[in-house]
Parts: C-alpha cells; structure tokens; sequence
C-alpha cells in the first residue's frame, strides 16, 4: 500500500535535503549507500543548485512500505528541486521508524536522472 508522507518521514527527508543543498556530504554518509564521491560526482555532472522543494511538493511525494522490515522501513523517491524547479534528478531514501514517537532517520539508497 502507497501512502501519502505525514510530518515526521517530511523532517526526515529535509534533513537529507540540507544536506545536499550545503554540499556537506559527509553529513550524509552515517546512512548512504553511497560514497561521498558519487554524491559530488551526480551532483557536479547534473547541472545546476540544488535547491529546497516547496512544502507543496510533498503533495506528491509517496512513501512504499517495505514488506517484512521491523522496525517499518519505508522506500520513498523523492525528486529534487535544481534552480527553482522540480527536476529528474531523483533521491531515493530509505526511511525507518526509531522509535515508538514515530519518529524516522532517512538513508540514502540511490542519486539518479529518472
């Protein structure tokens, strides 16, 4: 079942979010899958800034339910926004659930052109 994100998977993925909007890289490398250098190198091939989405846009943004998971894990693609506008640049994040608040910690899992 797809559902819609509530507040607490929203902080999650804005704290990626900053992450990459800073360039601080190693920030998020505590829970990637991929390497700092990946990162830069999507990043710097992919023209353009990275830029902080509308809260509007988590209208759009679904999370999947990872069957089998416990805690819960959750898989969400989350495209991000270069120079003002949605692009194909796509986020995909691996959240889980940390505690019984339901509160969430984001993993990157994949940086790609979808």
């Amino acid at each position: 079942m797809i559902n819609q994100i509530d507040e607490k998977m929203k902080k999650a993925i804005r704290q990626v979010e900053a992450i990459l909007v800073s360039k601080d890289y190693s920030d998020a490398m505590a829970n990637s899958r991929l390497t700092t250098e990946e990162i830069e190198k999507v990043v710097s091939e992919y023209c353009g800034k990275i830029d902080v989405a509308p809260d509007s846009y988590f209208q759009n943004v679904k999370a999947i339910p990872i069957a089998g998971t416990d805690p819960q894990r959750w898989a969400v693609d989350y495209d991000l926004w270069i120079d003002g506008k949605s692009s194909d640049l796509t986020l995909s994040l691996e959240l889980t659930t940390t505690d019984s608040a339901g509160n969430y910690t984001a993993s990157i899992e994949d940086l790609h052109v979808q």
